[in-house]
């Protein structure tokens, strides 16, 4: 079973290489270590010490993703690039579907804004999936906004929670937990999305969630749609 895995891997690797090749994406490779990292607050990291020979010291980060040094690049480069490569989270669970040591693909298109990229990523994953891949597990996937998941999954208007005191009351009316004070808008959106939304999102196919809260800092831009950056996941 281990061998068919391995072979499947390359397989997979050879393909999405074959297919970024034939649309003129180009390859890169960025470092795995860092002196900084991009803000997220449900990823926890590992930290490290540079020790240099002549005295001194200074603390590296393994990456979580090599987002913080590709964006600078395609600015640079002003090329569609993409990125296979090694990524480290800490506090993940170890076993069949988690590792804190893990492969990511990343990649961005020139040109494409994050509508565009959920496209790119259905044809992607069309061209380069394996032979005998479930139909169900196949694009098209369900999309649906943050806002649509809250409010049918969670029971709450995540635009008319924008404030810190609103979503502490949604965790109260939910039963989750009693919000501290002082407790930020992210953190308790995190303790809401985690236990109450994300555990009920549908499975019966691969499902693209968009358009997250501006509060929840990463590097996607703000939109222009309303309270929220241009960041969308694939759940699968």
């Amino acid at each position: 079973m281990k061998i068919k895995a391995i072979e499947e891997r390359s397989e997979l690797l050879s393909a999405m290489r074959a297919w970024f090749k034939e649309t003129n994406y180009l390859e890169v490779s960025t470092p795995t270590i860092s002196t900084h990292l991009i803000p997220e607050a449900t990823i926890a990291n590992f930290a490290t010490h540079y020790i240099s020979e002549f005295g001194g010291s200074r603390e590296l980060y393994l990456i979580p993703s090599p987002e913080v040094h590709m964006k600078p690049l395609i600015r640079e480069l002003k090329r569609s690039i993409y990125q296979i490569t090694k990524c480290f989270r800490n506090r993940e669970q170890i076993g069949s579907h988690h590792n804190p040591e893990f492969t990511m693909l990343e990649y961005y298109t020139v040109g494409a804004d994050e509508i565009d990229s959920i496209d790119i990523t259905e044809e992607l994953i069309a061209k380069t999936a394996l032979k005998g891949t479930p139909e169900h597990l196949l694009p098209p996937f369900n999309k649906m906004s943050m806002a649509e998941a809250c409010h049918t999954y969670g029971g709450f208007d995540l635009e008319k929670s924008q404030s810190v005191g609103k979503l502490r009351q949604v965790a109260v009316n939910l039963e989750l937990y009693t919000p501290p004070e002082g407790e930020r808008w992210e953190a308790l959106f995190n303790r809401i999305f985690l236990n109450v939304v994300e555990p009920n999102l549908p499975q019966e196919k691969p499902l693209v969630l968009y358009d997250y809260p501006v509060q929840i800092e990463c590097l996607a831009q703000k939109s222009r749609r309303g309270p929220y950056r241009r960041r969308w996941e694939l759940y699968a």
